[in-house]
């Protein structure tokens, strides 16, 4: 058994088995952590073909995450191309989403740059061809890893990667940075880090233990995510990457409505694979907004808090 999988088992099985619960509660948790410990031995998670199928589902939505987080994307574009070291980069942007670390770059360079835009998600792709129209810029329907597997060496001067770290194997991708990033070259990436979503987390795993006939694969995002700022400096040290610039901070969205709430994370693709975890998803969807509200303990609000890291990092010579 791979290490992976033993660590997800004992983390689902810290999740499903919770101390000074009922009998019921317990025997219910069992049988889902026994469930989900099957589904991982067999390979049922969550991949990059589920996890793009929310993100098409959020495409007409998700300039409500530009507008909620941009602002520190933004910060970590700016730092990254602070330190040029050419005036024709070539450069690429995987996981675009709907292209705005493409359009910065963009603007900062004029017609003096190369960018290869790279997306799972058909209409989230679609939408960053709406908003970016210029004969240097190429956009390529793939997911990250095996695009880059598919690429020469020392081919890119930057690379960015905007919240799409927790779907990939950190191990897998930073190896491949460091395969095509040419040397002294760039690497600008932002991430959920760990600590986001508490309170969600906790909603989810109650729901797939009332629901647990119903999964029919897991999610391992959560246990995915980098420990903030010294997490990500060790994941990038390991490839021989130096940090120029590491920054974290936590965003919280509140809302006067469970269904509020939910609908916003959904809209945003903040769920992204949450729909593939059932059978018969819409009949998920009350089950969800139900245990919202009952988590929220009587407050006046709903909230849920969005935790990041970003690191801007060069590949050594």
């Amino acid at each position: 058994m791979k290490l992976k999988k033993l660590r997800d088992i004992i983390n689902y099985y810290k999740c499903f088995i919770k101390e000074k619960t009922g009998k019921s509660r317990f025997f219910k948790g069992s049988f889902a952590f026994l469930k989900s410990s099957l589904l991982l031995l067999i390979g049922k998670t969550i991949k990059v073909k589920q996890i793009a199928i929310d993100y098409d589902f959020a495409s007409d939505t998700y300039y409500k995450w530009e507008k909620f987080m941009g602002k520190h994307v933004d910060s970590m574009i700016k730092s990254a191309l602070s330190l040029s070291r050419t005036k024709n980069p070539v450069v690429l942007d995987l996981a675009c989403g709907q292209g705005f670390v493409a359009n910065k770059v963009l603007k900062k360079y004029k017609k003096n740059v190369k960018i290869t835009c790279v997306d799972a998600s058909e209409k989230m792709l679609l939408k960053c061809k709406q908003r970016i129209k210029d004969k240097n810029v190429d956009f390529i329907k793939d997911d990250a890893v095996r695009f880059l597997k598919k690429q020469k060496k020392n081919s890119y001067d930057y690379v960015f990667l905007s919240w799409a770290l927790p779907y990939i194997n950190h191990k897998k991708i930073i190896k491949l940075f460091k395969k095509v990033v040419k040397p002294d070259g760039i690497v600008g990436i932002i991430s959920n880090s760990s600590g986001t979503l508490n309170f969600i987390d906790d909603i989810f795993v109650e729901v797939m233990v009332s629901k647990r006939k119903k999964i029919k694969r897991l999610n391992d995002l959560l246990f995915n995510l980098p420990d903030g700022e010294n997490g990500l400096k060790e994941w990038f040290k390991e490839f021989n990457f130096k940090p120029i610039d590491l920054q974290s901070g936590e965003e919280i969205v509140r809302f006067k409505k469970s269904v509020e709430l939910y609908n916003w994370l959904r809209q945003t693709g903040v769920l992204a694979g949450i729909s593939e975890i059932f059978d018969n998803f819409k009949s998920i969807e009350k089950s969800i907004i139900k245990e919202i509200e009952k988590q929220n303990n009587g407050k006046k609000d709903f909230r849920s808090n969005h935790k990041f890291v970003s690191g801007v990092f060069v590949k050594k010579k």
